[in-house]
């Protein structure tokens, strides 16, 4: 019995305190660089030289609009 209460506790404490980054605002895009590489994620940050995205795993690329076709 006492496992038992511990399992749901130490269960619902993983869930209430759990980083879920998939609750992030934005529009999913796909990206295509000028050789062919393509890259699936939300647009974070973009300026004159470079475009900065978040991609599902949680990783930030940033990439130079120079590399970009519709730049």
């Amino acid at each position: 019995m006492k496992q038992l209460i511990f399992l749901i506790f130490f269960v619902s404490g993983v869930i209430l305190w759990a980083d879920n980054d998939q609750t992030d605002p934005g529009e999913l895009v796909e990206i295509i660089t000028t050789d062919d590489v393509e890259y699936l994620g939300v647009i974070i940050a973009e300026n004159d030289t470079t475009v900065t995205l978040k991609v599902p795993s949680g990783i930030i690329i940033q990439i130079p609009t120079q590399q970009l076709y519709w730049y």
